[in-house]
């Protein structure tokens, strides 16, 4: 009696680890078809709508080969983290460079984007980051030529007189 007892309990673990293994495998290939779907979702074209609402936070600075990575938790250990930011909503861009707020009416025509000249507070700037001068900041913002997001990430390009390109690349809060 207590083999065919004991015969049971193994047979049972036996059959429980089968099928644990399947359920193992069944949410592997869940993790593969959900992980192909978000790959192809996030290959799709982003309309306004994917960037309207949301508070972007400056993360890179690209100038040519350059790369600049703006460390928001230093910038919060400064008492800075809240600079370099921007959100899109009814018709305008609205944000904060370092001491002063800004607002802006935007075009986005499938992936051209262009930003008119900023209205903005009149603060004086007594802290700045060594990353980028707020002045320097406005300037990308209205020289922006292109925009995309990828991944999550919003990427403006930005293009000054003598041609040279900039990108600046922002993180959604």
């Amino acid at each position: 009696m207590k083999t065919i007892t004991i015969l049971s309990i193994l047979t049972g673990c036996l059959i429980a680890s089968c099928a644990g293994n399947a359920m193992t495998k069944q949410t592997a290939d869940q993790v593969s078809v959900s992980t192909t779907q978000e790959t192809e979702v996030s290959n799709e074209t982003p309309t306004t709508y994917d960037i309207i609402g949301l508070l972007w936070r400056l993360s890179e600075i690209k100038k040519g080969m350059d790369v600049v990575y703006v460390d928001r938790t230093q910038l919060e250990v400064d008492g800075m983290g809240d600079v370099y930011t921007l959100r899109f909503a009814d018709g305008n861009v609205t944000g904060k460079g370092t001491s002063n707020n800004f607002r802006a009416p935007y075009n986005i025509d499938g992936a051209s984007l262009s930003i008119e000249a900023a209205a903005q507070t009149l603060m004086a700037t007594i802290k700045e980051s060594a990353v980028l001068r707020e002045n320097e900041f406005f300037d990308y913002l209205t020289s922006v030529s292109s925009w995309s997001l990828v991944h999550g990430i919003l990427t403006l390009v930005t293009v000054d007189v003598d041609g040279n390109e900039t990108v600046l690349s922002f993180v959604a809060e």
